[in-house]
């Protein structure tokens, strides 16, 4: 039963992030707005991350015995909503970028 709490957590985290980045991508600022054309390297940036992710995802619900019968629909739902995060949110964007940089920038040990 283990495998059905794992997919539930990580259901639970994705919407969440989902409804959380909709909800920041969409709040107006009351400041000035930004606006910025990203370069190639922050697209292969977002690929990446979409990768990375996808995987993650797509091992943990296909190596899963639970919801047998809905994988197919599980997964293509999961990777929607990541490439939603991954390429059409700007705000989970731009948490993508900032992270990236960080542990590029951490120094080895």
């Amino acid at each position: 039963m283990t495998d059905a709490y794992a997919i539930l957590v990580v259901e639970v985290v994705i919407i969440g992030l989902v409804v959380i980045s909709a909800f920041k991508s969409l709040r107006k600022s009351k400041g000035a707005r930004l606006s910025l054309t990203r370069g190639p390297a922050s697209w292969k940036k977002f690929g990446v991350a979409y990768g990375f992710g996808s995987v993650l995802i797509l091992q943990l619900i296909n190596s899963s015995e639970a919801f047998v019968g809905h994988k197919v629909l599980l997964s293509l739902v999961n990777l929607a909503a990541l490439f939603y995060l991954c390429f059409l949110n700007g705000w989970f964007r731009n948490k993508i970028i900032g992270m990236i940089d960080r542990w590029e920038k951490k120094p080895e040990r």
